[in-house]
């Protein structure tokens, strides 16, 4: 289900992280809610890349590199790594973190869109886009990018934001199905000269749409799994942050025991994919280059 996106998408997207950065640099050292639930994602993908026992001096790129997390993990694994964001101020926070890291050397980083990777074909073993798709204007046209830049057998990590996530669905003011009601809503409030609320430039996807859009970009899913709880609401009115953490780390807990309705629920759904061997990057460019003429 595609959803209307206004034409300045990517810099609206590009003001929202410019204007948080300071937060996500600091996210991964707190215990708040939000803290708790991307240092769980955070782990979930360096397990499955860990699981991959890459060899040294792999190419690995992480688009949409935040302040650096994960990228820099990757380097401490001796990977040869890539990193790009639309933010400067995100590039400039990984820069430090590397440079903190001693893991300047093994780490380039700079500014890119996932729409137009400045990558040769099959450049990389392994691509990390988490936290990206959710953001794109086109995520066909993300995805083909990403699968042209992988290498033939090469594997991807990559995420979406649940659509059937529980504690969106249990608000009616944050509940995705209602989405396009409150945009018109918020369109006629605009064009009475009256003040809407604020939506955030982003995309939902349902798990089974994810895959399917996965493998038109000939992208195979191999293993995936949903991450985050316990940021419920009603009408606005939010779970005091104390019991929202208690409840992010139970229910996460039974998730991860495979517990039904819970397992499919968390906010991030993340995906291991990979490019079929001996895949050739001739359809994935053609593919990449269509929907670039199509923007």
């Amino acid at each position: 289900m595609s959803q209307a996106l206004p034409p300045d998408h990517l810099a609206r997207v590009t003001a929202h992280f410019e204007a948080e950065a300071a937060w996500w640099s600091d996210l991964y050292e707190d215990d708040s809610l939000p803290g708790l639930v991307f240092s769980r994602r955070r782990d979930v993908v360096l397990e499955w890349i860990d699981g991959l026992a890459l060899p040294a001096g792999v190419r690995a790129l992480e688009v949409g590199c935040g302040s650096g997390v994960l990228a820099v993990e990757l380097a401490r694994r001796r990977l040869k790594v890539d990193a790009i964001d639309v933010s400067p101020a995100l590039v400039d926070a990984t820069r430090r973190r590397a440079d903190a890291a001693g893991s300047a050397d093994r780490l380039t980083v700079q500014l890119g869109d996932v729409a137009r990777l400045e990558f040769a074909d099959g450049t990389f073993r392994l691509v990390v886009a988490v936290a990206v798709i959710p953001w794109v204007a086109s995520a066909p046209a993300a995805l083909d990018e990403i699968a042209r830049v992988l290498a033939p057998g090469g594997v991807a990590v990559v995420s979406a934001v649940n659509r059937a996530r529980i504690d969106v669905m249990l608000d009616p003011r944050r509940n995705v199905r209602l989405l396009p009601l409150r945009r018109r809503v918020a369109a006629w409030l605009a064009s009475e000269g009256l003040r809407a609320w604020r939506e955030y430039p982003m995309q939902y996807h349902g798990r089974a749409e994810f895959d399917r859009l996965l493998r038109s970009s000939g992208l195979e899913p191999v293993k995936s799994t949903t991450v985050g709880f316990g940021d419920f609401s009603f009408l606005g009115w939010r779970l005091p942050e104390r019991l929202a953490r208690m409840l992010q780390l139970r229910l996460q807990s039974l998730a991860d025991q495979d517990v039904p309705l819970l397992r499919h629920g968390g906010a991030n759904y993340i995906v291991l994919v990979r490019s079929p061997s001996g895949a050739g990057s001739t359809d994935q460019a053609s593919r990449s280059a269509t929907r670039l003429q199509a923007t």
